[in-house]
């Protein structure tokens, strides 16, 4: 039951109260608070060593900025809704759910990646696959089901804010000047190559129901589910105050209380409660930690700047194998674009082989990018 070097902040109030009142060697209680009954006997205590206005300087200045951004944006984004009405269609939101990949990592399920779920004054719009894309990038850390469902609200809005600039844009500014004319005719150029690929090149690409079970029925220990951990996350501002959080944990402070008293994230009124994790390989340093972490396990600091976490492990369950129906979309989607990229690479060769392609090696060496320690050479 040996606690080191917490602050008289850290405490609840009734265990503060004693303990200051105690002189070094002395026991007190028991008292009661809402964790149960506790004695306790202070051995020492140590005069305050509070942090200097250049320990803080970064963490504050990032922390102030971070602030004035928000608001700025969310003043300009409720100038811009007067202008040009955003209308939801949450019911088709709703219908986006994340859903497990074979390696672990989180993706959404849509039903119609055309269908609309935002319209943005008259002209603009924001569909489902375009969603789904944002969620995607967002999700790449993310491997709670729960706080990736939580996040949907969140990417909505800067989707919703992006758009509305465009519309913006387009009132303010003239869209016939050289410069953008070049700009839309490389953009067209993209678009009928897309199109291209697709009416000429994917549509020759059948992938059978026949062939995406038996892939599953020859690979099922790479749809093996990963265990998953139930996790305890504490967020603070600066590096030090996570250091002395995850020091308390390791001591056996209690993460949930920890989290209600210094949390900043929004799983600070559930105690830090962040709920399940899948424990397989990811891409961040957590997920990493995640695929050897027990019980009782501490993870962290982890973050930067004005972010820092802290992580307690307080279950972990294995799960099986992931069910050929969730997965079958996933594997047709993948054999389907093996065979399209083989199909782009003949195409490709077949058009090489009819053509004559001329390359000015001379002008490719004279190009400089700006920026670079080239462009002074």
């Amino acid at each position: 039951g040996r606690v080191s070097g917490v602050a008289r902040a850290d405490l609840l109030r009734e265990i503060a109260e004693l303990a200051f009142a105690l002189s070094p060697g002395e026991l007190g209680g028991p008292v009661r608070t809402d964790l149960g009954w506790s004695i306790l006997r202070v051995d020492g205590f140590a005069e305050p060593a509070p942090e200097s206005f250049e320990q803080v300087r970064g963490p504050l200045a990032n922390l102030i900025r971070a602030r004035k951004s928000g608001r700025l944006r969310a003043e300009l984004a409720e100038r811009l809704r007067r202008d040009h009405p955003v209308r939801l269609d949450d019911e088709r939101i709703a219908s986006i759910r994340p859903g497990r990949l074979p390696d672990g990592r989180l993706a959404p399920n849509v039903p119609d990646r055309s269908a609309v779920v935002v319209k943005i004054g008259e002209r603009h719009s924001i569909t489902a696959g375009q969603l789904a894309d944002a969620l995607l990038l967002r999700w790449s850390g993310v491997r709670s089901e729960e706080a990736a469902a939580a996040s949907v609200p969140m990417v909505v809005e800067r989707l919703v804010e992006e758009g509305l600039m465009v519309a913006e844009a387009e009132k303010t500014y003239k869209t016939g000047t050289p410069e953008i004319e070049a700009q839309v005719r490389a953009y067209e150029t993209r678009l009928l190559a897309q199109r291209y690929r697709q009416e000429l090149v994917a549509a020759a690409v059948v992938v059978t129901d026949e062939e995406v079970r038996a892939y599953y029925d020859d690979n099922l220990e790479r749809f093996a589910r990963p265990p998953r951990v139930h996790l305890r996350q504490i967020t603070v501002t600066t590096a030090e105050e996570a250091e002395r959080i995850a020091k308390l944990l390791r001591e056996g402070a209690d993460p949930a209380w920890l989290a209600r008293q210094h949390s900043v994230d929004r799983f600070r009124d559930r105690g830090g409660d962040r709920g399940w994790a899948a424990a397989g390989p990811g891409p961040d340093a957590l997920s990493a930690q995640l695929v050897s972490a027990s019980p009782g396990d501490v993870i962290g600091p982890l973050g930067a700047l004005n972010d820092h976490k802290v992580y307690k492990v307080t279950a972990r369950e294995p799960q099986g194998t992931i069910a050929f129906e969730e997965v079958a979309a996933t594997i047709r989607a993948g054999l389907q674009g093996e065979r399209i990229e083989a199909a782009r690479v003949a195409v490709v060769q077949k058009l090489r082989d009819r053509s004559e392609i001329v390359v000015d090696s001379t002008l490719l060496r004279s190009l400089r990018i700006s920026g670079s320690d080239t462009a002074e050479r």
